[in-house]
Parts: structure tokens; C-alpha cells; sequence
């Protein structure tokens, strides 16, 4: 069965504006595959970037 979704090695910033423009990585190489009929959750607490 065909995998409909694969994300490989993914990183993700934050630029702290009030900070200078420093740059705050927070995640970094993030892989994961999911396939037909699976669910896949992302959980975390407030404020945390799950968006």
C-alpha cells in the first residue's frame, strides 16, 4: 500500500524578535511516514509549537 505521507529530517526556528533577532531552534531532524487508514497525533503543552 502506498505511504500517502512522509516527512524526513525536518528543523524548525523561532526568531526572537524581542531578543535581538536571535534564533532559537526548537526542533531538528524530525522523520516520521504515515500510512492509508493510520492517525497521527502531535501533542504537547501550551505554547509549545505544535502549530
Amino acid at each position: 500500500m502506498p505511504t500517502p505521507l512522509v516527512v524526513s529530517d525536518v528543523a524548525k526556528s523561532f526568531t526572537m524578535h524581542l531578543r535581538d533577532g536571535i534564533r532559537l531552534p526548537v526542533v531538528a531532524g524530525v522523520s516520521f511516514s504515515i500510512r492509508a487508514g493510520e492517525c497521527a497525533v502531535l501533542g504537547g503543552p501550551s505554547g509549545a509549537g505544535k502549530s
